[in-house]
């Protein structure tokens, strides 16, 4: 790859930084018609015409004396900063004025020049300290808010939030210039391409003029150009002014073409069957001009349309098959008269196939190495506990598709669907996006199938999807396999299996109350240390995964809501175990303080969803309605998320005690919490007490 010399480099930069100056001076204009409205509110007039023409007679004056300079760019972006903090005086410190400190930073993208930004949050942070510590010490004068105070905290987070912004739109013109450069770069390099296939052309046209003079011309290059033509690796011929194909051609047109007699063809009619028809249009446009003396040979190479295409034939069969070539055409002279063009057609199919090939091992490293990124983040032993159970899980939907004789789909389709509802919890429990969005998407194929008559056809395709999603559960086991020694993470890390799921119900709470943008306080208390028996292990997860989630999406207020209700911003949820002394049975209890429930909205939202009529309504009772929560489909959001939105969250919590012959007890206080004590028998001798 060549570089580009200093002066190459400014020439790829000269038409950029012209339309950028145009640009940022109609921008300043534009910011001093703005400082002269915005005079109006405060009576700020002197100020604003004395910074607006100081502004514009600086940056004129500079980019005058200084013309091949970049001083006045760099002034620029410093103007831009003082309108900034003018805009924030003559408001009175309105905070939509601080907005303006952000745009000035994305419009200079323009000129591709990461320092620009640098005297722009220089200025900005200069006059912010400035503004902020002369309003808050009393100046009656200098506004930099609108608050009545602003602590160093909020002051330094403010100023962040700017660098942060002014950072990436550094990064983003940074890249614009290494793409102008890049793109610079290969200009040249095609232009060292073009000029070394001149100069070839160039021999040859100069042989065959010495050639003209021994022997008669047509007849000597018909005879001399034979032995050549049938040798080269490229497809070679003369095109006549009638656009005809000339008697002397190499063989190897024959062979990308896979046509003989190929002599004498009107040349748009013999491409016609080759190319689809807005390349075809592009070309019978272009040959047009080939014979046209007045436009220069540059100018018709830059515009060449099949100078990289593709072209299709079809077998006997009639299957088409396609190959990329390269078409090039070069003016043969006689004189100051063009007499024929000299084409050369050279087959890229290999190459073109080769870069494809890089291309898709990029994209397949590029994809391995994202997972092998998501896996190193997950602690291995939840992993491979979830992918063994997603197997165990999704195999056993298989079966049980192969073993219903009776072929009763609805019942096998709310079945699928809660098992993949309850993986995807699971899946979302240890943050793994890539299964959770898969799950997400099979359970919309299993609610579309929901709304109609299913026959066995349609339950193929979903067995097709949890095919596909049990390959890439292998694939993933394989690539932890491969990164991590499994066996040595057990050994090293001897956490019990109570720890970890708790531990993993608190990421879950943080990372999903995150999504929404809620903050979350997580809490277990285990007095007695008690160890939940296996048996009801997996079961109390999945309930908690989809009780936290009905927490977040539902109950839980957003930290705004919850100020105005005198509670603190980051909501509290609470699981505890407990045994009971008379009977001896496990005791595990959720609660949030959220808003509870509202009795009334929930059987409103029945009533809509048709689940309950007007008139069984009437006659509901508290209990009725409590039980409304945990039908199969009873969902009170709108919409369906990867959280929320089916409905079948406390429908599976309800079949998975009734799994057990627990019992489930709910309370809650509307506007305060939400309790669910769940009561799970057991022998005593199953609760061992963890040390």
């Amino acid at each position: 790859m060549n570089n580009l010399t200093k002066p190459e480099l400014a020439a790829s930069f000269k038409d950029i930084n012209y339309k950028s100056d145009v640009f940022i001076i109609r921008f300043l204009y534009a910011h001093v018609a703005f400082s002269l409205f915005l005079a109006t509110f405060y009576d700020t007039w002197l100020l604003a015409v004395a910074v607006g023409a100081s502004t514009l007679i600086t940056w004129y004056v500079i980019k005058l004396i200084l013309p091949g300079a970049e001083l006045h760019r760099y002034v620029a972006s410093m103007f831009f900063g003082v309108y900034v903090g003018l805009f924030i005086y003559q408001m009175h410190g309105l905070f939509e004025m601080h907005f303006f400190a952000f745009i000035a930073s994305a419009i200079l993208i323009t000129y591709q020049n990461w320092k620009l930004q640098v005297p722009l949050i220089l200025f900005v942070g200069l006059h912010h300290a400035a503004f902020a510590y002369a309003q808050f010490i009393g100046s009656q004068q200098v506004y930099f808010t609108q608050l009545e105070y602003m602590d160093l905290q909020t002051f330094i987070f403010h100023i962040s939030l700017a660098i942060t912004v002014v950072t990436i739109c550094g990064f983003w013109a940074h890249n614009l210039r290494l793409s102008t450069i890049a793109n610079a770069m290969k200009a040249k390099e095609l232009e060292n391409s073009n000029s070394k296939l001149e100069n070839s052309i160039s021999e040859i046209q100069v042989t065959n003029a010495a050639l003209d003079k021994e022997k008669k011309e047509v007849r000597y290059l018909y005879n001399q150009s034979e032995a050549v033509f049938n040798n080269v690796d490229e497809g070679i011929f003369l095109l006549n002014p009638d656009f005809t194909i000339s008697d002397v051609y190499s063989k190897q047109m024959e062979q990308i073409f896979e046509q003989k007699e190929i002599a004498n063809q009107e040349f748009i009619n013999f491409m016609r069957p080759r190319l689809v028809t807005r390349d075809l249009e592009a070309l019978q446009m272009y040959i047009k001009h080939l014979f046209d003396a007045e436009i220069e040979t540059d100018v018709l190479s830059q515009l060449n349309p099949v100078e990289h295409i593709e072209i299709f034939h079809y077998d006997e069969q009639g299957i088409a098959h396609s190959k990329h070539i390269k078409i090039l055409f070069s003016r043969v002279f006689e004189g100051e008269s063009i007499r024929n063009i000299l084409v050369t057609v050279i087959d890229e199919t290999e190459t073109v196939q080769l870069e494809m090939k890089v291309r898709e091992a990029e994209q397949k490293n590029k994809q391995e190495t994202e997972q092998m990124l998501s896996i190193l983040r997950i602690e291995p032993d939840l992993l491979m506990d979830f992918l063994v159970t997603a197997e165990e899980t999704l195999e056993s939907i298989s079966l049980r598709y192969e073993m219903d004789s009776k072929h009763d789909y609805n019942e096998l389709i709310n079945f699928t669907f809660n098992t993949v509802h309850n993986l995807k919890g699971n899946a979302s429990l240890i943050d793994l996006q890539l299964l959770t969005e898969k799950f997400h998407d099979l359970e919309n194929s299993l609610s579309k199938l929901k709304t109609k008559n299913v026959v066995g056809n349609d339950f193929l395709n979903i067995l097709y999807e949890i095919s596909e999603i049990s390959i890439l559960l292998s694939n993933i086991k394989s690539l932890l396999n491969r990164v991590i020694n499994i066996s040595t993470q057990f050994s090293q890390k001897q956490l019990n299996t109570d720890e970890r799921l708790i531990e993993a119900l608190e990421r879950g709470a943080k990372r999903i109350s995150a999504d929404v943008g809620k903050k979350v306080k997580f809490q277990f208390a285990n007095d007695k240390h008690i160890s939940i028996p296996e048996k009801y292990k997996l079961d109390i997860k999945d309930i908690s995964i989809q009780l936290i989630r009905n927490s977040i999406m539902h109950g839980i207020e957003f930290p705004e809501e919850r100020t105005t209700f005198n509670k603190p911003e980051e909501a509290l949820i609470q699981l505890s175990l407990d045994q009971s002394t008379k009977d001896g049975n496990l005791h595990f209890k959720y609660k949030d303080d959220g808003q509870g429930l509202d009795l009334k909205k929930i059987l409103r939202q029945a009533i809509d969803k048709g689940m309950v009529s007007k008139e069984q309504a009437q006659n509901f009772e508290a209990k009725d309605i409590l039980k409304l929560l945990f039908k199969d489909g009873f969902s009170t959001s709108e919409s369906v998320t990867e959280h929320s939105g089916r409905g079948h969250g406390l429908s599976l919590v309800n079949s998975l005690t009734k799994k057990h012959k627990g019992k489930l007890n709910i309370s809650f206080k509307k506007g305060q919490s939400f309790e669910l004590d769940f009561i799970f028998p057991t022998n005593t001798q199953e609760l061992a007490i963890v040390a």
